[in-house]
């Protein structure tokens, strides 16, 4: 999913989930700013409860996805992130040098999908330098928790979930 722009965030903030978060009708686009500072993180998480109880209540989870992704830190001087690896994209495979640019500052992003319906059901913030695997059972076990599993459904994870302990 593409990042939303300002105006498509201020319309969000006019609909009903906008009044599941506690605004009472559409903010004004002068105003943003405002709107992003109020912006907690447990907003979030309840807009994510909301999607999911909405989208995914009492079906069967048949095709699971499971991947991370780096997400770089605003700043070097953010005292939580960490330098960690990442797969670059093709286009930034190699740098000016021509040595592989597969280093970042930063956190990774954690996430199991319904590859069916492309929803995210679980997600872990993480410092950059924690590897994928560690995340594995976290992950699972709250999609577990949360949602029913279809007998016989098909999990997907790329080489980084290839462990032992999984």
């Amino acid at each position: 999913m593409d990042e939303l722009t300002d105006v498509e965030l201020i319309d969000l903030a006019g609909t009903k989930i906008g009044r599941i978060i506690g605004y009472k009708k559409r903010p004004d686009y002068s105003i943003f700013s405002k709107v992003r500072e109020r912006a907690e993180p447990e907003i979030f998480e309840e807009l994510n409860n909301w999607i999911l109880q909405n989208r995914l209540n009492g079906r069967r989870i048949r095709l699971i996805a499971q991947d991370s992704t780096d997400v770089p830190a605003f700043s070097r001087k953010d005292k939580y992130a960490r330098t960690g690896h990442r797969t670059p994209s093709k286009r930034e495979e190699e740098d000016a040098d021509g040595r592989a640019n597969d280093m970042f500052f930063g956190y990774k992003l954690h996430m199991i999908c319904d590859a069916e319906t492309e929803i995210p059901v679980s997600f872990y913030v993480a410092p950059g330098n924690r590897h994928d695997s560690v995340f594995f059972a976290r992950l699972f076990d709250d999609l577990n928790q949360r949602f029913c599993i279809a007998h016989g459904a098909k999990y997907l994870a790329d080489f980084a979930f290839d462990a032992t302990h999984i």
